[in-house]
């Protein structure tokens, strides 16, 4: 599940979320967003305080972020000039 879809179906803040994980408010925002991937430990934190409804593997296989597929899709077939 989508960290940020899991907070609306909660009615959680972006604060309220950081203070209970003990991270800035900006931390979260980023994460919602899929601008940065949270360090290990604080996913593992999301997952333990989410039920495990939002875990590593929500955040890592993202396509916002690029992993949620071959980085060799991405390169362009044929011989180099």
């Amino acid at each position: 599940m989508d960290l940020g879809d899991w907070l609306k179906s909660k009615n959680i803040s972006h604060t309220r979320f950081a203070q209970m994980l003990h991270c800035d408010r900006a931390t979260i925002s980023r994460a919602v967003r899929k601008v940065t991937l949270p360090t290990p430990e604080l996913m593992r934190e999301i997952a333990r305080l989410t039920d495990n409804q939002v875990t590593p593997n929500d955040f890592i296989m993202c396509d916002n972020y690029g992993f949620g597929r071959s980085s060799l899709d991405d390169l362009p077939l044929g011989r180099p000039r």
